[in-house]
């Protein structure tokens, strides 16, 4: 068991008992109070005839109702509230301690043993009870001395530090610790009690999870619930106090101040021998109005407080995941904005580097183009320069010619200008050929563009199905009840 069911269940088991121990407090008095031997409560007289003939007085104790009525007449109403402080003292830290341990036995030998079986119960509730009366049986008898103070209207009352400093100084520490005894063989009492309450809570949980349609047990109490348990421990306390009883009156037998009662078995012969069979059982009545409602109203405020805790933790835990949800996807965005910017970033960087290198092959091949365009230009003008000075000189020799053809003295030129007859030699000149399909046209990079865009659109397409595909995942909220109780179950199993 961890230590938050522990604190649960001391939790649970110390409201329960509170409630209880407040609501039930006057019958608490007349039950003790009838329990007593003393003589205050010895109305009458039965005079008895022994074998040999002797007569025994034997006490005849009054009824719940009379007992009730002699207290609010000779000591007032504040009167049916003696012992409440002691009670309250110590049935919270009683009952936390009683269903802790309690609790944490039934985990354990359900390990051990066929789990929630009655074997399991019995050890259970005998651990639980031992532990519980050893560690509170002081307070017990403080309370029942406190309840047995009767003391006249206007008479001062013993408190609780008063009868704490009497009983030391009668008993000593021994003194607080009378009773213990029949104490433990009251252990029974709780045995019974937790075994046939367990036994019917747990038919009653059977009932209500074949009543469902998928045939499922459901963890949730509603109120239905609380009543049966409600019945199941009034039902369980009855049977258990009707059988294990008189250890009450011997207990209360032995927390009385100065008597002669000194053990368990001495005072049980000696009330047996004394006032009979029926004394075992005197104040049963009131006990049983007074426990019945008591544990009731117990046994239901620790089931509720026990379901309000386990629905306190579901919660817890579904804060505790919603929390953990929300951080998760506060560093998801996180992670996805670092990442989305460092894509942007990367994207920026090699795009910027892929201009740069566009530029720069522009730049290299603007170059090539202009330096081969001056080339060609220089090597055309060279030929265009060396083609004039050729037709200066044609023109020059056909001047010449045309001249001597229309001279009366063209034989005797001819014969005396033989050199006009002969053409002028020339240099070899490179061959120049028109060609009007040579051009730049064929550098152009419009290709080079084309299979650049086709490249960049199905990259941009990839990215751009990479992109879409990132995304934060979504979690589901609690809109409704049905939803909360789904997620509940799940946390309790």
């Amino acid at each position: 068991m961890s230590q938050r069911d522990t604190l649960v269940h001391l939790f649970a088991g110390g409201c329960g008992g509170t409630v209880g121990a407040i609501l039930t407090c006057p019958l608490e008095v007349v039950k003790t109070r009838l329990q007593s031997s003393s003589i205050t409560l010895r109305i009458s007289e039965v005079h008895l005839s022994t074998v040999n003939g002797a007569s025994v007085a034997r006490v005849a104790p009054p009824g719940p109702l009379h007992c009730l009525r002699l207290i609010l007449e000779k000591e007032g109403p504040r009167s049916l509230f003696r012992g409440l402080g002691p009670n309250l003292i110590g049935v919270a830290p009683s009952r936390a301690i009683y269903f802790a341990a309690y609790s944490s036995s039934k985990e354990r030998l359900n390990r051990v043993f066929e789990p929630d079986s009655t074997q399991v119960h019995m050890t259970s509730a005998g651990i639980a009870g031992f532990t519980a009366i050893t560690a509170t049986n002081p307070i017990w008898l403080i309370k029942t001395r406190l309840q047995l103070d009767a003391r006249k209207r206007g008479e001062r009352r013993m408190n609780t530090f008063e009868c704490v400093r009497r009983v030391y100084q009668t008993d000593g520490i021994r003194g607080f610790y009378r009773g213990m005894s029949a104490s433990y063989a009251g252990i029974s009492e709780t045995v019974i009690h937790f075994v046939i309450y367990e036994s019917i809570k747990r038919r009653l949980l059977e009932a209500k999870a074949a009543t469902h349609m998928d045939g499922a047990e459901d963890s949730t109490k509603d109120a239905s619930d609380f009543v049966g348990m409600m019945l199941a421990a009034a039902t369980s306390k009855t049977c258990a106090t009707s059988i294990a009883y008189p250890h009450e009156v011997i207990r209360t037998r032995l927390r009385e101040e100065g008597t002669k009662y000194r053990s368990f078995f001495q005072s049980l012969n000696l009330v047996i021998r004394e006032e009979g069979h029926r004394a075992l059982y005197r104040g049963l009545t009131t006990h049983l109005v007074r426990q019945i409602p008591n544990t009731a109203i117990m046994m239901c405020t620790y089931e509720f407080v026990e379901e309000l805790a386990k629905i306190n933790v579901a919660c817890q835990k579904l804060i505790q995941e919603r929390e953990r949800g929300q951080q998760e996807l506060r560093e998801a965005v996180k992670s996805f904005k670092s990442s989305a910017q460092e894509a942007v970033e990367d994207i920026e960087k090699v795009f910027a580097e892929l201009i740069c290198s566009l530029e720069k092959k522009r730049s290299e091949i603007k170059e090539q183009i202009r330096a081969q365009e001056k080339t060609e230009i220089d090597r055309a003008e060279e030929l265009h320069k060396h083609l004039d000075q050729e037709l200066t000189q044609l023109r020059q020799r056909q001047t010449e010619i045309e001249k001597l053809l229309i001279s009366d003295y063209q034989l005797h030129c001819l014969k005396s200008c033989q050199s006009v007859s002969v053409l002028p030699t020339f240099e070899d000149v490179p061959s120049f050929t028109k060609h009007t399909h040579l051009s730049f046209k064929d550098i152009s990079i419009s290709a080079f563009r084309e299979v650049l865009e086709d490249v960049y659109q199905q990259q941009t397409a990839r990215i751009s199905r990479e992109v879409s595909n990132v995304h934060v995942a979504k979690t589901s909220e609690l809109k409704t009840q049905d939803d909360f109780l789904q997620c509940k179950l799940e946390y309790s199993k």
